[in-house]
């Protein structure tokens, strides 16, 4: 069975609060898919993520976030699905360690549409690569029509940008072609057949490397 890590949200802002106030030096945190809500909407209200990433639920004090089967989803239903994540009243913080799509719903609202999809890849086979977004950069993100690939060369090199899902398979070749020194935007139109999620835009040269991440929609 599936186990979440459910962090109480107001516990979380204190907890920030108070270190922040006792360093001087300030504390980094890494960033986080975070849901809100807009009335009686979940916004976003579907995100593509990794497995071993975590969403923080940050809602006004009327709405909570529980999963649900698909069936009780499709039917705006409110009943939990055993086993399944509870986020309380006014927020929290849910960890999902295991790939799968999670239906979740606010239980008070759900019956006027409340309601959102997590969908969690496995994760990925591509290999972490540094990247200087100054050098190389994607835009937007997320896409669904094309993406705009920026990148800068110091000198004439052979480049190759390839888009390459989450299990490292190449899913397109943007661009094979020696180029001299200069900045460079590069514009290319997805694939009508390109299912939703995660991929990676990978950048090569003789002498550079970057990949960044986006998301397809």
């Amino acid at each position: 069975m599936v186990k979440y890590i459910v962090k109480n949200i107001l516990m979380k802002k204190i907890l920030f609060l108070a270190i922040i106030m006792a360093s001087p030096m300030g504390v980094g945190f890494a960033a986080k898919f975070t849901i809100t809500n807009v009335g009686n909407t979940f916004s976003p209200d579907t995100i593509y993520m990794e497995a071993g990433e975590d969403v923080e639920f940050d809602l006004e004090i009327t709405h909570n976030a529980v999963e649900v089967t698909k069936e009780t989803w499709d039917a705006n239903g409110n009943t939990p699905k055993s086993g399944g994540f509870s986020v309380p009243f006014g927020g929290g913080e849910v960890v999902f360690p295991t790939a799968g799509t999670y239906y979740y719903v606010c239980e008070p609202h759900a019956a006027v549409g409340m309601k959102g999809v997590i969908i969690v890849t496995a994760a990925t086979a591509i290999p972490s690569v540094s990247n200087d977004i100054n050098t190389f950069n994607v835009f937007p993100n997320p896409a669904s029509d094309y993406i705009n690939v920026s990148y800068t060369l110091n000198a004439s090199a052979m480049v190759n940008i390839r888009l390459i899902n989450v299990a490292g398979v190449e899913v397109a070749d943007i661009l094979r072609e020696t180029q001299g020194p200069g900045n460079y935007n590069k514009t290319y139109s997805l694939k009508k057949d390109l299912a939703p999620g995660i991929y990676y835009v990978s950048f090569i040269t003789d002498n550079q490397s970057y990949i960044d991440k986006m998301i397809i929609k």
